[in-house]
C-alpha cells in the first residue's frame, strides 16, 4: 500500500506518505529532479565577460551590474567544469582584487541558495573569502570564508557564532552552495552536504555584495570564481547535487 514506508512489488520507493514532491510521487515512484529555474533567480553571473574592465552582466535580467576592481582578469584557460557554454571565469589575485555588485535587500531575501565554483591558486589564508555580503568583520549579511586551509564555512551574522561548514579541497575547482530555508542553514561542497545549524537573529540585508573577497582587502582569494547564482529560496539537496554535477 502506497504510503506504508514499505517498498511493495511494483513500486520503486515508499516513504511514508503519498506527498508529490518530498522523493517519491502519490503512486510511490520516484520523481525526477529537474534543475532550479531560471525564473527562481535573483542573480546569476555567469562571469563569461573577455574585456576584464568590462561590468558584470547579471543574466537573470534584474540589473545587478557588478564592478571590477582592481586588478582582477579573465581567464579562458581554467573554469569550471560544467556541462553548458562557458567562456571564461574570473582570476583574483589575492589583494584588493574583487567585483562589487550591489548594496540591495533583495540579494538576501528570507529563503537563499547561494551558488558558485571556485578554486584557489595558493592555499586560502585565514578568512580569505570568494563571496560576501557582509561587513569587514564578518558580523552582518551573509558570506563564504575559509577558516583553515581545508575548510569552507557558511555564515549568516556573526561568523564565530552562526556558520556552517564542509571540507574542500581548494586547490581543485568545487562547487559550493549554501542555502537558508529561514530557520536552517546549510552548506553543501560538491553536493556533498556539511553541517547544519538553525538560526533566527536579526539579518542585515544593507551589505555590499563581493565576488572574490568577504570584508576588507585582505579577505580577498588567490584563485578563481565561475558561475555565481542567486536564488530566492532554499534549493534541494537534491537540486544542489544538480548544480554540482555542471548543470
Amino acid at each position: 500500500r502506497c504510503g506504508d514506508s514499505i517498498i511493495q512489488p511494483g513500486e520503486e520507493c515508499d516513504d511514508g506518505n503519498t506527498v508529490s514532491g518530498d522523493g517519491c510521487d502519490e503512486l510511490c515512484q520516484l520523481e525526477s529532479v529537474q534543475a532550479p529555474a531560471p525564473m527562481d533567480y535573483i542573480a546569476h553571473w555567469r562571469l563569461d565577460e573577455t574585456n576584464q574592465y568590462a561590468d558584470i552582466a547579471d543574466s537573470s535580467g534584474n540589473g545587478y551590474t557588478c564592478e571590477p576592481k582592481g586588478d582582477t582578469t579573465v581567464n579562458t584557460g581554467d573554469k569550471a567544469p560544467v556541462t553548458f557554454e562557458n567562456s571564461a571565469s574570473r582570476t583574483f589575485d589575492g589583494w584588493a582584487d574583487y567585483l562589487r555588485c550591489s548594496k540591495e535587500s533583495a540579494l538576501f531575501p528570507d529563503q537563499i541558495t547561494v551558488s558558485f565554483w571556485t578554486k584557489n591558486s595558493t592555499p586560502p589564508g585565514w578568512m580569505d573569502g570568494p563571496i560576501c555580503k557582509s561587513d569587514s568583520l564578518h558580523w552582518k549579511g551573509w558570506g563564504f570564508f575559509y577558516p583553515s586551509v581545508s575548510q569552507i564555512g557558511f555564515s549568516i551574522g556573526v561568523w564565530n557564532q552562526n556558520s556552517v561548514y564542509a571540507p574542500i579541497n581548494p586547490l581543485e575547482w568545487n562547487h559550493v552552495a549554501g542555502t537558508f530555508d529561514g530557520i536552517n542553514m546549510r552548506i553543501y561542497v560538491n553536493g556533498i552536504a556539511g553541517t547544519s545549524r538553525t538560526y533566527s537573529g536579526s539579518i542585515h540585508r544593507d551589505e555590499w555584495l563581493n565576488i572574490g573577497q568577504c570584508g576588507s582587502h585582505w579577505d580577498t582569494i588567490n584563485g578563481l570564481v565561475d558561475d555565481v547564482r542567486i536564488y530566492g529560496r532554499a534549493l534541494s539537496p537534491d537540486e544542489i547535487t544538480i548544480l554540482a554535477s555542471g548543470n
